[in-house]
């Protein structure tokens, strides 16, 4: 990801760059991750971008767990099963995540890779 970030992935995935997202895939379980870095900007902190991040999330959203540095949450969009969202935060920069799964047994997994996201 970058030198002050990383994740730990506890299955192997495959990996691409796209749209300047790191995209993580697998096919059993069939899982899709993708990971976008941004800088915060230097009008705001780590605190303010976090509510701004928040206050932006669809209000149909569910299964919202908030921490200090960083929330995640599920939206119901095309397909069957809602998708797992979230934001990190870190001093200089924020980690945006969406990942997609089609069997809702995966969700501990992602959770878990979420959760093991670090921005230092």
């Amino acid at each position: 990801m970058t030198a002050n970030s990383w994740l730990n992935l506890p299955l192997e995935f495959n990996r691409r760059l796209e749209d300047s997202s790191l995209v993580l895939w697998r096919t059993d379980p069939r899982l899709t991750l993708w990971i976008s870095i941004f800088n915060i900007p230097i009008s705001n902190n780590s605190a303010k971008q976090f509510s701004i991040c928040r206050e932006k999330i669809s209000e149909t959203s569910s299964h919202i767990v908030e921490t200090t540095d960083r929330f995640n949450y599920r939206l119901q969009e095309d397909g069957i099963i809602p998708a797992f969202y979230g934001f990190v935060f870190g001093p200089e920069h924020f980690l945006q995540a969406g990942m997609y799964m089609d069997d809702e047994n995966s969700l501990a997994l992602l959770t878990q890779i979420f959760n093991s996201i670090e921005l230092k």
